[in-house]
């Protein structure tokens, strides 16, 4: 039996866009683990959705319930070496937030 084989700038093109896939539809949820958001104290029920397009169902930040909102990776953030997370809830009443959680590739965490 004859095997596959390919060239070497082949199998190049197939590990990219291999990464590029896993890179666009990773999961929130991992996204979030790597980023180690819990040194912050943020907590949820659930993770649902892109990376670059999720939502997060009863959010806390630390003792405060944030409550469900729309998430997403900023990909200018990862120019500038941070992972930030925009979030926002809009529903058009009094209580609607929005804002960011921010952490730097060297450890150190923030929010706005």
């Amino acid at each position: 039996m004859m095997g596959l084989t390919l060239s070497r700038r082949m199998r190049i093109i197939l590990l990219v866009t291999l990464a590029l896939g896993l890179l666009i539809f990773l999961p929130m949820r991992v996204a979030l683990g790597l980023a180690g958001l819990e040194r912050l104290g943020v907590a949820a029920r659930e993770v649902r959705g892109t990376v670059w397009s999720g939502r997060i169902d009863q959010l806390m930040l630390g003792e405060m319930p944030m409550g469900s909102v729309r998430a997403g990776l900023s990909p200018i953030g990862l120019l500038t070496g941070r992972a930030r997370f925009d979030i926002e809830r809009r529903n058009g009443l009094a209580d609607d937030i929005g804002g960011a959680l921010t952490v730097a590739l060297a450890g150190s965490a923030s929010t706005m």
